[in-house]
């Protein structure tokens, strides 16, 4: 009896695994002939990319932290305070949309640093789309985009600074995506299980830490076509898949992927806090941005993937500055030490690392 039940349960969970391949089979698998050509944007000249209106780059050693926040005040006040410490960031703007005026020094001191400038940058609304407005007084070329539920160690954004120096008109960022099509010959975004450890690639990275440059800001606000704006304030989502799209249309390539288990992410975990991504139906919001988006591309999408030996790994970076004397022109790409393997389980031990050390 115990052996005719045994063989009963491993038969079970031979079925389940079969079914469940047969789904990833179904839902992340490589289009269709027919729909290869239809998912690669033509070939053709990058569009002249509008210069930032603001004042010339007075820190080229430094960037410019540009925090995004909404009515998460100890979030608000735990980034400002973890950020003031570190040394390569010129100023924190926060994009301030809240109702009523900044809490002032002497009211809300945690909103403040007595070493780093904080400027509350007041727009009149909570669209998505200001969190790429080409702010005044701006003194660095590089501006990192970061949600205020990420905390990222200094020395790591350090290293996200020199991967970005060294392609500077394109984005680095530590959260790969992709995008496939369906069978139906619909694009689709693909979260991080799908893109890494499914696919193994990626073509795009998160804005919620993600570094660009700040002419990017200026051609997004002023110069992109206004109905991928008026679309990601209808379904108040997809803002970072639509700046992904304006540099790849003008890079032709893929963005730079840093790796680090270092980067905690508060809004993953069983404590997470509650944000836009943790909604029901995220990836479908998505997916029909993606294909919203095509429309003004020509029907098309401009992203390009790449597999993870274009990968760079956090600490192979560091030590490649350190021996070149702190430039770290020396490192290349290819996964910075750091196997194809790992980085395709880096979803489940990332998500792991932050549920336990962001909540301590």
């Amino acid at each position: 009896m115990r052996f005719r039940r045994g063989i009963v349960t491993v038969l079970f969970f031979v079925l389940v695994g079969l079914l469940a391949v047969t789904f990833l089979l179904l839902e992340w698998s490589t289009a269709p002939e027919h729909c290869k050509l239809a998912g690669i944007a033509p070939p053709r000249p990058p569009p002249t990319l509008p210069r930032y209106h603001g004042p010339s780059v007075e820190f080229p050693d430094r960037f410019t932290l540009v925090l995004n926040s909404y009515k998460r005040p100890q979030l608000l006040q735990r980034a400002v305070a973890h950020y003031s410490q570190c040394k390569s960031i010129d100023a924190l703007r926060v994009i301030w949309c809240e109702d009523g005026l900044p809490p002032t020094r002497a009211q809300a001191p945690g909103y403040y640093s007595d070493s780093k400038e904080v400027r509350y940058d007041i727009v009149s609304n909570a669209s998505l789309n200001n969190r790429f407005w080409p702010l005044e007084g701006l003194r660095t070329e590089a501006v990192l985009s970061l949600d205020d539920d990420i905390i990222a160690p200094c020395e790591v954004l350090d290293e996200l600074f020199e991967v970005w120096r060294r392609d500077p008109w394109n984005m680095a960022g530590f959260y790969p995506r992709l995008n496939v099509m369906d069978r139906e010959c619909r694009h689709r975004y693909l979260q991080g299980f799908g893109t890494l450890t499914w696919h193994g690639s990626y073509s795009l990275v998160l804005t919620k830490a993600a570094m660009l440059h700040r002419d990017y800001l200026e051609y997004y606000s002023n110069h992109m076509a206004g109905g991928i704006r008026e679309h990601v304030d209808a379904v108040h989502n997809c803002e970072d898949l639509a700046m992904s799209l304006l540099v790849a249309s003008v890079q032709r390539r893929p963005p730079a992927f840093l790796h680090s288990g270092r980067v905690v992410d508060l809004g993953k975990g069983l404590l997470k806090v509650k944000g836009i991504s943790s909604g029901k139906k995220h990836g479908d919001v998505r997916s029909e941005c993606l294909n919203v988006f095509a429309t003004f591309y020509g029907g098309s999408l401009p992203l390009v993937a790449t597999n993870l030996t274009s990968a760079y790994s956090s600490g192979a970076i560091r030590s490649a500055a350190a021996a070149t004397g702190g430039n770290g022109t020396a490192a290349g790409g290819g996964g910075g030490g750091r196997s194809a393997f790992w980085l395709r389980l880096s979803p489940f031990t990332d998500a792991l690392h932050s549920a336990v050390a962001g909540h301590i």
